[in-house]
């Protein structure tokens, strides 16, 4: 038996133009899809072995389809994050590779997720004082008690002056309390960790630890991240990408 199919197109003169009008349940307009971003870390090079307390020279790159590209200054430093986590040297290769898979598999805070896209980077950082006091600084002072979590939370909202100095923290009307909440949790638990840190930008240095007691040898791990906008800034549609890279200490 011969079958033949037929395509009824209905299209219609509107304004001078000739439209195509869609057929129930097909879409009329196409949706643009986002295009996950490139990350790569430049420096230092994954073959590389460093000193205890050495100064290391880091640089990424990041290239975004939609975002741009970060060698033409399109990509914001502050949304490019560069994660580091010390591991002493283990029993055998085996369970070294397993731990640095773990890190590679492990599901970015929402704390931090969030702090992406604020102006938080711009006033501190992890283990450094800037215009702000640092995370391991906040972390000393504060436990993670809920009233204390949902205090800081408010004064991530609505600022404060006169707590950490001179200079005032300005107000984030723009996050909610549950988001505060997220934030304030994220950094008291990175600012008491003492074997991983964070730096965000493009590009900077940091320094390797002092080799510790009855550790010979050990693993930075180097997490490169960057999350898009997505399309027309939609968070549903914002795709992550990371690089990750050991060095070995000794």
């Amino acid at each position: 038996m011969h079958h033949t199919s037929v395509f009824v197109l209905l299209f219609l003169f509107i304004g001078g133009n000739l439209v195509y009008i869609a057929p129930k349940g097909e879409s009329s307009t196409q949706q643009p899809e986002n295009s996950p971003p490139t990350v790569t870390i430049l420096q230092p090079e994954h073959t590389m072995s460093i000193s205890w307390n050495a100064q290391v020279r880091y640089a990424i790159h990041v290239s975004d389809a939609e975002d741009g590209d970060s060698r033409y200054n399109e990509i914001s430093p502050l949304e490019v994050l560069l994660e580091i986590e010390f591991l002493p040297e283990m029993n055998s290769r085996d369970e070294l590779n397993e731990q640095i898979e773990q890190i590679k598999q492990k599901a970015e805070p929402g704390g931090l997720a969030l702090m992406r896209t604020s102006t938080c980077f711009a006033c501190h950082a992890d283990k450094t004082a800037l215009a702000g006091p640092s995370f391991s600084e906040i972390a000393e002072r504060y436990n993670r008690e809920p009233e204390t979590l949902q205090m800081l939370g408010s004064r991530i909202i609505e600022g404060s002056s006169g707590i950490w100095g001179d200079i005032p923290m300005p107000s984030n009307q723009e996050i909610t309390r549950e988001e505060a909440i997220q934030i304030a949790s994220y950094i008291l638990d990175q600012g008491e960790n003492t074997t991983r840190w964070i730096f965000p930008g493009l590009e900077g240095a940091f320094r390797v630890i002092p080799k510790p007691p009855s550790v010979n040898r050990g693993t930075y791990v180097l997490t490169a991240s960057y999350t898009d906008h997505g399309v027309d800034d939609k968070p549903q549609s914002q795709l992550q990408s990371r690089h990750t890279i050991t060095i070995d200490i000794e």
